[in-house]
């Protein structure tokens, strides 16, 4: 949480514009609990939010990186969240790379 925590405050400071793209990195540390406004802090707003049956919302990041010739590796980290923490979270792969993780 230290790590975080220098991280957002090192964004503030230097003033950026654009949110950075999320990476595995940083997904694969946010834990159940953890509040999505602190998500959104960093990397803005998502990229879509879904409703759900059961009352819980999606909320996607999509990092996408051209590869060259019409082909693209593309990321979708989801976030399941319920009265403003996340509860759940899944990354879906497409394209070349083979990461992927569902919690």
């Amino acid at each position: 949480m230290k790590n975080f925590s220098i991280f957002l405050l090192a964004c503030l400071i230097s003033g950026c514009t654009t949110a950075p793209l999320m990476q595995e990195s940083y997904f694969v540390e946010v834990t159940a609990g953890t509040e999505i406004s602190a998500v959104k802090n960093i990397y803005g707003e998502p990229f879509s939010i879904r409703s759900l049956s059961n009352g819980q919302q999606e909320y996607s990041y999509i990092k996408r990186i051209d590869l060259g010739r019409s082909s693209v590796d593309q990321q979708e980290f989801i976030f399941r969240v319920n009265e403003g923490k996340i509860v759940g979270k899944e990354c879906k792969q497409s394209g070349t790379s083979g990461f992927q993780f569902s919690q």
